[in-house]
């Protein structure tokens, strides 16, 4: 078997693999995957002419508190039947990473298909996004005066979406996926049901949201999913939509980041509320991810510490020294033996800011030396993410 990029010409049979993978129409996957997102970053493992199995990550950035940083998300990975058990997609997952690494994409995310086994080679829970499902006779009536609510389009305000976005999440989220414009356009025209909403404050763009109706027969369902606000008045319209539609629904989802509460619009506050994990994070390289990150600029010391469990990216196995100074890190190599000992999962947890230092050490999972735990503390703080999309 031979491991290489996919092309235009390999397009039908990766095309036919989508639609039995992920039970897509053969519409969807040529607008999910059209021949300009050939390139560099596709790739397939191939028995003669059979493409037996294939993988792709598309770049993107991720805002950490103060800049963007380049990204690789993992996608489209999928198997014939009969070449399953093999170990191709791990095949496939080192190679993507070596890629990654050679391409200067120091971090990476993914939605996995099943969690354990993206774990294994480093991935770890990334982010989480509560949904909460509650009834129409559920709902306080709501006054959302001081916000009206518009539908957009999905092929005229893409650009519209890609701006606020970026400046509403700033207000309030220290991390954060930023999609390409082309890739968002794309993702939604496959899914044609879901509408754009735009909260307004007078001219003012305050807010968005997705909806739509998902049918579960004889009732209907009201979705609303990836909810960007930053005043409460922005979530009275989000539920006042909701209180809107009462007539004609079952329930209602909503789907939101996990800092978010909706107590105080119910009248019985009995509700089913899911805490759903949707994405797993990995850095792809620890120099690299370390060096390009900025901290405060008034954290200065020293740390260790040493990570030997990255079977799928050697080349992050070994002792750490970092030095802290003028809002940057330099990264040396140490024959110091350090007390301070972190698997690439948790350091993935910790630099990303999903888990405190602290957390990690009450789950035994990882061993701070403590003459360095509060500079430990002050270089990887637990951040605010807002990470409920596809990238």
């Amino acid at each position: 078997m031979i491991l290489r990029t996919i092309t235009k010409a390999d397009l039908p049979q990766f095309r036919e693999l989508l639609k039995y993978c992920f039970f897509m129409t053969t519409e969807e996957t040529i607008k999910w995957f059209p021949e300009n997102r050939v390139n560099r970053y596709s790739f397939g493992i191939f028995d003669g002419k059979i493409l037996a199995s294939a993988a792709v990550f598309f770049p993107f950035q991720i805002w950490l508190s103060t800049d963007y940083h380049k990204m690789a998300g993992v996608t489209s990975v999928v198997t014939r039947p009969e070449y399953r058990r093999k170990g191709l997609v791990d095949k496939l997952m080192i190679h993507l990473q070596e890629k990654m690494n050679e391409y200067g994409f120091y971090m990476s995310s993914l939605m996995p298909f099943k969690f354990s086994f993206y774990k294994r080679m480093g991935w770890e829970y990334g982010s989480f996004i509560k949904q909460f499902t509650f009834k129409p006779e559920q709902m306080e009536k709501i006054n959302a005066e001081n916000r009206t609510i518009s539908e957009g389009s999905w092929e005229r305000d893409i650009p519209k979406l890609y701006e606020i976005r970026e400046k509403i999440l700033k207000k309030r989220y220290e991390g954060w996926n930023k999609r390409e414009k082309v890739f968002l356009k794309q993702m939604f025209l496959v899914d044609v049901s879901s509408k754009l909403y735009f909260i307004k404050n007078g001219h003012e763009i305050t807010g968005c949201f997705i909806s739509y109706v998902e049918k579960k027969k004889p009732e209907k369902n009201l979705v609303i999913a990836e909810p960007i606000f930053a005043e409460k008045d922005d979530l009275d319209a989000i539920m006042a939509f909701s209180y809107n539609h009462l007539d004609h629904l079952k329930e209602i989802d909503l789907y939101t980041a996990m800092d978010v509460e909706i107590w105080n619009y119910l009248r019985e506050p009995r509700i089913t509320i899911k805490i759903i994990p949707q994405h797993q994070h990995k850095i792809i390289n620890v120099e690299k991810a370390l060096e390009n990150i900025k901290i405060n600029k008034d954290i200065s010391g020293e740390i260790t510490f040493v990570i030997d469990n990255d079977s799928s990216a050697p080349w992050n196995n070994r002792n750490y020294l970092v030095e802290a100074s003028k809002g940057r890190m330099k990264v040396t190599k140490s024959n110091i033996k350090s007390d301070s000992k972190l698997t690439i999962q948790t350091f993935s947890q910790i630099f990303f800011g999903l888990k405190s230092v602290d957390e990690l050490i009450w789950e035994k999972k990882i061993q701070i030396n403590k003459k360095e735990l509060t500079l430990f503390r002050k270089i990887f703080p637990k951040r605010n993410f807002w990470f409920l999309d596809w990238f």
